[in-house]
């Protein structure tokens, strides 16, 4: 019996970015399956092992193995390699956008998100750390994606980008992309008021300190919009930082919407997907995105989106939200203007969005990467 392993080390990432959303999805979605043509080996950081039975029920060809974990660079280029070339194991599932740059003889998978890595450094963690960072993702990710026996990415974009920009052949690189969780499809029936919500209708967007998500741009172009629209229709901010939040607070106090802007605290999944189900309009014209995934959770949960017309977002809302140049202020307040005032429009887009979010499961993700696997290993 083949030996597949898989990096699950970023799934116990406590912070709630698109890489270890991902796969705690991909875990649970695989461990639910019955596989026969391999035994799967999760490895998990020994100081994870409390957390393990949050994120997959178990099946009698999954085993999991704890390594002790002293960094990522450690943990992907020198005691993963090691120790699937100690144990037999037949592929190696990386899904961080970077792998061992020696496989030490192991086939390795490798997920590549998006290039964004590479492109910047992660300058709020002081310059030493952020360009540490920076060059330890332009060097792994760029000869890992060299010598690894395949490469898993999530959208056309993202292919593309990939091709271009890490000097890869085509065929080396497959897409398959990500599902949307059945919770958003069906949310939960949550007091809102909870979050101190009025029973006025409310403008919806998932924020954050990086500039790439676009925040301050929806900040200005809603407080650009007719004072009587602000008054009976409130924006609505999540998923920001106590940083984020000192940030942004100065931006709203300047345009004065104090009383119309609102940023929550940290909120659960089943509420995120309640707000999705009961905003007025989901607003996310993200500057740059591999995938996108808020815009299908949105869709999923019946939520009007409005979106980008740049990077992955065409491709991902398929056709079914409205599209805005996410550079430009205005555009995005008058798409904002457009879906407040355009009833037909918003029944439109929920019951588009909600039809094509069904194309997207965790379910065919996995069995889709196991393909993958497989073409691998036959090769």
């Amino acid at each position: 019996m083949k030996r597949v392993a898989v990096d699950t080390r970023e799934a116990f990432n406590r912070r709630s970015g698109g890489i270890p959303r991902y796969l705690r999805n991909f875990i649970k979605s695989l461990t639910s399956l019955k596989i026969i043509d391999f035994d799967v080996i999760l490895l998990i950081p020994s100081s994870c092992q409390k957390e393990i039975s949050n994120f997959f029920s178990w099946r009698n060809n999954i085993e999991v193995v704890y390594l002790e974990e002293r960094s990522a660079w450690h943990w992907e280029q020198v005691l993963v390699p090691k120790w699937c070339s100690n144990n037999r194991i037949s592929l190696v599932h990386f899904s961080t956008n970077r792998g061992p740059i020696l496989n030490q003889g192991v086939r390795d998978v490798h997920v590549i998100h998006d290039t964004i890595s590479i492109h910047k450094a992660n300058w709020e963690n002081g310059f030493y750390h952020g360009l540490t960072s920076y060059l330890y993702n332009q060097v792994s990710m760029r000869l890992s994606a060299k010598t690894a026996s395949h490469l898993i990415t999530v959208s056309e974009f993202s292919r593309k980008s990939i091709i271009k920009e890490l000097f890869v052949p085509p065929e080396k690189v497959s897409v398959i992309y990500n599902g949307v969780e059945p919770l958003f499809f069906s949310p939960p029936e949550l007091e809102l008021k909870n979050l101190s919500f009025s029973d006025k209708p409310f403008i919806f967007h998932l924020g954050s300190f990086d500039p790439r998500k676009n925040t301050e741009r929806v900040i200005r172009a809603y407080s650009s919009l007719p004072s009587a629209f602000r008054s009976n229709c409130p924006l609505v901010i999540a998923g920001l930082s106590q940083k984020a939040k000192e940030k942004f607070i100065p931006l709203i106090s300047s345009l004065r919407i104090e009383k119309e802007a609102i940023l929550l605290p940290f909120i659960t999944d089943e509420e995120l997907a309640a707000i999705y189900k009961t905003c007025f309009a989901f607003i996310w014209p993200s500057l740059w995105e591999g995938f996108g995934l808020p815009v299908l959770e949105a869709m999923a949960a019946g939520a009007p989106v409005l979106t980008s017309n740049s990077t992955s977002l065409p491709e991902i809302s398929g056709g079914c939200a409205l599209l805005v140049d996410p550079m430009n202020t205005e555009e995005i307040t008058k798409g904002i203007m457009r879906l407040i005032e355009d009833r037909s429009l918003r029944k439109e887009l929920r019951e588009k969005g909600k039809t094509w979010a069904k194309n997207f499961t965790w379910e065919n993700t996995v069995r889709e990467t196991i393909n993958v696997w497989k073409k691998v290993l036959e090769s």
